[in-house]
């Protein structure tokens, strides 16, 4: 699926994510609602498509469930899926073939640099301590 990545996805509900460098302990686990019937990498997020009709996008690393999708309005098990470019998915359920375009994303452009950084903030002095309570003495014996 990648260079870096590998993943699986079966008929225990359970899908994995191992790095290449290392195949004998996933690197996270996902479980899905249904059997996982396909599944890809596409900027460090797994896509998985289920026989329940929806597909899954995951955070590669952490295994957090991102967004669920249904592939279809009739929920048609979703057989595979194709990543045609790097902003489009084309899902193929038991009945048809559904595109499914990503919005572009905005690169960031880093913030701009000051020639000076701001000096620190210059500390509050501390609250004064509360007042204390008048000292008690006791009363004087009564005379005698």
């Amino acid at each position: 699926l990648d260079n870096t990545f590998a993943a699986s996805g079966s008929t225990d509900k359970a899908v994995h994510v191992w790095a290449r460098a290392n195949l004998t302990s996933p690197l996270s686990s996902m479980i899905h609602a249904c059997a996982v019937s396909c599944v890809g990498i596409l900027h460090l997020r797994l896509i998985s498509g289920g026989t329940d009709g929806k597909i899954r996008i995951w955070n590669l690393l952490s295994g957090q469930c991102l967004r669920i999708l249904r592939a279809s309005g009739s929920l048609d098990p979703v057989v595979s899926m194709h990543f045609s470019s790097h902003r489009s998915l084309r899902v193929n359920t038991a009945t048809a073939l559904h595109p499914f375009p990503f919005e572009p994303v905005a690169r960031l452009s880093p913030p701009p640099r000051h020639p000076h950084p701001d000096p620190p903030p210059v500390p509050h002095p501390p609250p004064p301590p509360p007042p204390h309570p008048p000292p008690h003495h006791p009363p004087p014996p009564p005379p005698p």
